[in-house]
């Protein structure tokens, strides 16, 4: 029952006149048709709803089943593809605007607003940037890589196991020398690293295994010009007994999300080489995907409930978050996703063959159902134009009447 039925019900006398019946049979009435249209993605229009529906624009590409095909696109009407041959950027339209040919096993994809990098999936030895505008630079490795991530500058931060033990390394492509930090001591072991936008801090996440199970984080002054007054550039850092950390991410104003199994946490780096800690988010379910918007949004899809926690969500439910730890928007799939991406301010939730756009404040737009196995569904150039990838082909979709 809705919050509106419960406070008509709650406000009904036992005994009810004629017309207060009628006028709750007429309220019970509009409900029904704002949920069935909500449900079947009519849209309400003045003069009464029109039904909309996805139909192929004939676009798209083909790709071999084993080709390890990935798509991406940020508030564009063109796209990204990754094949392990190369990566090609192609329009919503069909024109492919560049190509850059490679070699890889398996490939994987990180993005980051319009910057992407790939490299193979597991110990990487080469990886690849690519902007907008086609290839920016690539950088090539004697030891495994055992993690790599990018911003959107195009800054790479890649993990390295070494001989002896591990380094961080930050790449900015313009001819500098990468920022590096060595681990060799027993039981430390990092395994994630980002670097800011503007390229000024880095943060380093590793497990310290040395007397019981820690993560820690650490911050970084990555230009030397920067670093007067630290420790080797080291200014700040977190430590989280029995936690992990999973994800890291620099946002605007150089914020960074700190995202463990049991919270989210944003730090902000100040003046004087300080860190604050500016909010913080409880959860009471494991994160089963998580995505984000360039800089400014980021949202995560719930999954297993904790252990006697009574203010989890049912698995499944899709929750949107802005730079200031609010939740701009929340909706409920009513059962276990399988994708999750965000363009447009907007997200797009799938369960198997079904997907589900709604807007940021978790305003529903469409349902969309396909009648084959799928791959993603990404919004391109506007909301009622998207890229399904199914099988061996993606196809552009668009919303029409």
């Amino acid at each position: 029952m809705s919050d509106t039925e419960k406070k008509i019900k709650k406000s009904e006398p036992k005994k009810k006149p004629v017309r207060i019946l009628v006028l709750a049979a007429s309220v019970f009435l509009v409900i029904a048709v704002v949920q069935n249209i909500a449900v079947n993605g009519l849209p309400f229009t003045g003069g009464g709803a029109s039904e909309m529906f996805f139909s192929e624009t004939g676009k798209g590409v083909s790709f071999d089943y084993d080709s390890a095909a990935q798509f991406y696109s940020y508030n564009s009407g063109n796209y990204f593809f990754c094949t392990k041959d190369g990566m090609k950027y192609y329009s919503s339209g069909g024109t492919l605007r560049w190509q850059h040919a490679y070699n890889l096993t398996r490939p994987y994809m990180v993005t980051n607003g319009g910057t992407v990098a790939v490299g193979d999936e597991t110990k990487a030895k080469h990886i690849y940037v690519f902007g907008p505008n086609g290839f920016i630079y690539d950088r090539s490795f004697d030891e495994p890589v055992l993690f790599f991530s990018v911003n959107e500058a195009g800054y790479l931060s890649v993990v390295r196991q070494i001989d002896r033990g591990y380094d961080v390394q930050i790449h900015s492509g313009r001819g500098i020398e990468p920022f590096r930090r060595y681990f060799y001591d027993a039981n430390i072991y990092p395994y994630m690293a980002a670097a800011s936008e503007d390229g000024r801090y880095a943060a380093i996440v590793y497990l310290d295994l040395q007397s019981h199970f820690v993560t820690r984080i650490d911050f970084h002054m990555k230009r030397e010009s920067d670093s007067w007054g630290t420790h080797d550039g080291l200014f700040g850092g977190e430590r989280f007994d029995n936690q992990l950390i999973t994800c890291v991410r620099f946002m605007s104003g150089n914020k960074v999300l700190i995202f463990t199994d049991t919270q989210i946490i944003c730090f902000t780096p100040g003046d004087g080489h300080t860190l604050e800690r500016s909010w913080d988010v409880q959860l009471h379910n494991k994160i089963d995907k998580l995505d984000f918007y360039g800089h400014s949004r980021f949202a995560y899809v719930t999954g297993d409930k904790f252990l006697n926690d009574d203010d989890a969500d049912e698995p499944g439910t899709v929750k949107i978050f802005n730079m200031d730890g609010s939740m701009t928007g929340s909706f409920a799939v009513g059962r276990r996703c399988t994708s999750l991406s965000m363009g447009l301010d907007s997200v797009i939730a799938g369960a198997d063959r079904s997907y589900y756009a709604f807007n940021a404040r978790g305003n529903f737009l469409w349902e969309y159902n396909a009648t084959q196995d799928t791959n993603m569904l990404i919004f391109l150039e506007n909301t009622d134009t998207v890229l399904l990838s199914a099988g061996n082909g993606a196809v552009v979709l668009k919303r029409t009447k």
